[in-house]
């Protein structure tokens, strides 16, 4: 009977312990995943800052960009204005010429380094705004389509400058400073280089049509510009109420 009642108590103060192990596994797991949630939450929370001042810096480098897109087009319109006159200065024309084509290659390219980093460290899911991942996706899917639309234009652009079909020294190029600079006078007579009569009729009719031409890329990337603005806009106001300053 000793022993019986020995084992039976024996058993309970086992199935007692094995409760209290298992409950105490169970808040340990609990207090684990607690603190697992809050690590997620604070991570989220930091996402969306950076992914607001990732935002930030592609509006400040847009507005960079419309700055010098607007100089382009006032350029363009110098040069249509100057090939009006009866004899322009060819200085002042390939000057306006080069200053409607200047940095165009300097496009817009969404800063990615915070949504880079979300996709490629697997931690998507963290981000519980299943509106704003969505518009986060689509926000770099549309800005970098735009990028490569507007890439387009730069190149053409560029193409056009740089046609090996034209007659450099009857364009002026040798009034550029940045050429000017290059040529040794003591071995070249820049006199030697000017025309007497500029621009000949054909040469102004070509350079009536680039000046047109560099208006109308240029009046495209306005246009592709204010789209991207427009994004930038919407993920700007999103971020801005996940992160507030």
């Amino acid at each position: 009977m000793i022993s019986k009642e020995t084992f039976k108590n024996y058993i309970g103060y086992a199935i007692g312990e094995i409760v209290l192990v298992v409950i105490g596994i169970l808040i340990a797991l609990q207090i684990n995943a607690w603190n697992e949630e809050r690590r997620n939450r604070k991570l989220e929370q930091d996402y969306y800052c950076r992914l607001l001042e990732d935002v930030m810096q592609d509006e400040a480098l847009l507005a960079k960009l419309v700055t010098e897109n607007t100089s382009r087009i006032n350029m363009s319109n110098q040069m249509l204005h100057l090939l009006k006159q009866k004899s322009p200065s060819r200085k002042d024309v390939v000057n306006c010429m080069r200053g409607a084509t200047v940095r165009t290659t300097f496009t817009f390219k969404p800063n990615q380094a915070a949504y880079e980093d979300i996709k490629f460290s697997g931690n998507l899911n963290i981000i519980r705004d299943i509106k704003l991942k969505t518009l986060l996706i689509n926000y770099y899917s549309t800005t970098l389509g735009i990028a490569n639309v507007v890439d387009v234009n730069s190149d053409v652009t560029v193409g056009m400058y740089y046609r090996l079909d034209k007659d450099f020294v009857e364009l002026g190029w040798t009034d550029l400073p940045a050429v000017t600079e290059t040529i040794d006078t003591a071995l070249v007579d820049l006199k030697q280089f000017q025309p007497l009569d500029f621009p000949s009729p054909e040469l102004r009719k070509r350079l009536i049509s680039e000046a047109v031409f560099y208006l109308g890329t240029n009046a495209r990337k306005n246009e592709l510009y204010k789209a991207v603005n427009e994004e930038i806009q919407k993920m700007k106001s999103e971020l801005l109420s996940k992160c507030p300053s």
